[in-house]
């Protein structure tokens, strides 16, 4: 069946991504699937190493693993820094807020940022304007060998990179840390699906109101 809910900071009716994609195909379609495993998503074995970690929305789940192994594991002078970088509609929806504020206050997180793109109290902001606010931190981290952890749909990879390379000065500098390896990405997403959201949110709702109909 097709998920559907209404929720957010407007009521917005939202749907399921995988299951709304599904059901907007012509019977018998045939649908091509490519995986994306990301072998090397996880914490450097140098603790010392410095870690960049971008999320957008759910992408923040991996990142509240890697924060609870730094909070565990052995502290000491030689910690490389660790920031996060979180992009989300609003504070209600800020998903492990009150652990990752607790992280950051106990030193766990050398920064925590995030960027609200429908807070009433705060300015419209996304992960790459955040990551553009803090250029010059961001450059040193990576200077002094430091990872590049992305994880959310395929939006945050394009815009994040996107900063990167502003910040760094150009797109070889950007494909030359990928291919030393400091740049790790865990994505999900289709671009189909995010090219034909309204057409899918129209075909819904009408299934919906006809659903409804039916049951007078």
């Amino acid at each position: 069946g097709r998920v559907t809910w209404r929720g957010g900071y407007n009521k917005r009716m939202y749907l399921g991504f995988y299951s709304d994609f599904l059901a907007t195909l012509p019977l018998e379609s045939n649908v091509v699937v490519k995986m994306r495993p990301a072998p090397s998503f996880r914490l450097p074995r140098a603790p010392e190493t410095p870690i960049l970690m971008v999320a957008g929305g759910t992408g923040i789940a991996p990142f509240k693993g890697f924060v609870d192994h730094l909070a565990v594991a052995e502290a000491g002078d030689n910690r490389g820094d660790a920031w996060l970088i979180v992009g989300c509609q609003t504070k209600g929806n800020q998903l492990y807020r009150q652990e990752l504020e607790h992280a950051a206050e106990h030193k766990t997180l050398t920064k925590y940022l995030v960027g609200y793109s429908h807070e009433s109290t705060e300015p419209k902001r996304y992960v790459d304007v955040v990551m553009r606010e803090n250029a010059d931190g961001i450059k040193d981290l990576i200077k002094r060998g430091g990872h590049v952890y992305v994880c959310g749909d395929i939006r945050i990879e394009e815009s994040a990179r996107a900063a990167l390379v502003d910040i760094l000065g150009g797109n070889d500098a950007v494909s030359q840390l990928e291919k030393e390896h400091r740049v790790h990405l865990d994505i999900f997403g289709a671009f189909d699906v995010h090219g034909t959201k309204q057409k899918q949110l129209e075909l819904a709702l009408k299934a919906i109101k006809l659903s409804e109909e039916e049951n007078l």
